[in-house]
């Protein structure tokens, strides 16, 4: 508790070094009502103009700033894997063939750009009661409530586009590598019939089952139909039906294959498969999460696949208990194309479970 709660004060240290950075205006802009549920709540993983100040409307030194607050919530390497995706914008600028479009109507902007991040302060930063504050753009969405002395730091949302790419010499450039060879790695030690209960599905979904809803949401569906890379032109492609997309609905009851029902090896497999995601955030954070790798809790872990075993394929995976929501997707662009994600069911946003659901029983229109 005691390294939680000095890294809640470096956070909140670090925020307001941020906002003392700033122009009257900008901190303005900069800074959101902690108790706007609604727009705390909301994110992204699109090219979306969000609210909040833009890293390319910043100077420098203000965009250091953003940056030093960014290194806070998240390890060596998570910061490095940060870097690197928002250094992406350049190649998917390439490979999309430069578009000549704005971001979304922002004048003097560019579609595919690693200035189109934008960072948030929710409240204020040291406030006992609960402050927040957010850096997002595409396939980047970090989201950290910081509250009684504790950190919350979900929802984390990492991706690439593409998912493969060449460096000279042949060199294969894949940033989100570990998530998808930690699950193979699983996949690989599987039975047979570990697998027919694994494989929830033939035909993985179009995206992430939960997409960027603000709460996890029993019963939810993959994205259906509309533009975009992960639009009708995909499921056609894929050859999704209403009978597949049930297969990977999202149920309060887990599918796939239970931890319970592994080996010692295998439970070690999606042991490490969790510490990937864990890895991106700092020791203080992840100490928070080992209950959850004891063998009693691990038990209630559930892996599940959907889609092809192939490598380069489209493919889809889920690890699921009460308290975690790991979810994995890499069909867009040929099966190049990767979203990643780490919740918590009943406690993103630092929501507790007891107040939101009191909270939700009371609340008159």
């Amino acid at each position: 508790m005691e390294k939680v709660a000095a890294l809640a004060d470096t956070m909140a240290q670090a925020a307001s070094d941020f906002l003392d950075a700033l122009s009257p205006e900008q901190r303005s802009a900069g800074t959101l009502p902690f108790d706007d549920e609604d727009e705390r709540r909301r994110w992204f993983y699109t090219p979306t103009p969000r609210a909040g100040l833009r890293l390319g409307d910043l100077a420098p030194r203000q965009q250091q700033k953003v940056w030093q607050l960014m290194a806070t919530g998240l390890s060596e390497r998570g910061y490095n894997y940060a870097s690197l995706l928002t250094g992406m914008e350049n190649v998917v600028d390439r490979s999309s063939n430069f578009p000549d479009r704005t971001y979304g109507d922002l004048p003097g902007t560019r579609l595919r750009d690693p200035a189109n991040y934008f960072v948030a302060v929710f409240g204020t930063p040291g406030d006992e009661s609960g402050w927040s504050w957010r850096i997002g753009g595409h396939h980047l969405s970090l989201h950290y409530t910081v509250r009684d002395g504790l950190v919350y730091p979900t929802p984390a949302f990492f991706g690439a586009e593409p998912a493969r790419s060449l460096l000279p010499g042949g060199v294969g450039l894949r940033p989100l590598a570990a998530e998808e060879d930690a699950a193979r790695e699983l996949l690989a030690l599987l039975s047979p019939e570990q697998l027919e209960r694994a494989v929830i599905a033939p035909v993985p979904p179009t995206d992430i089952v939960q997409t960027n809803r603000p709460q996890v949401e029993d019963g939810a569906m993959p994205p259906i139909g509309g533009p975009g890379p992960g639009g009708e032109r995909l499921r056609t492609a894929l050859g999704l039906t209403p009978d597949l997309d049930d297969m990977v609905r999202y149920t309060l009851t887990p599918k796939g294959l239970p931890a319970g029902a592994m080996d010692a090896a295998q439970r070690d497999a999606l042991a490490r498969l969790v510490r990937v995601y864990l890895d991106h955030l700092p020791d203080e954070i992840v100490d928070g999460y080992s209950p959850l790798l004891e063998p009693d809790s691990l038990q209630e872990l559930h892996f599940a696949w959907a889609g092809s075993s192939e490598r380069e394929a489209p493919h889809y995976y889920r690890v699921q208990s009460d308290d975690l929501l790991i979810e994995y997707d890499c069909t867009q662009n040929d099966a190049n194309h990767t979203h990643s994600v780490l919740r918590n069911p009943r406690g993103d946003f630092g929501t507790d479970p007891l107040t939101l659901h009191y909270a939700e029983s009371h609340h008159h229109p």
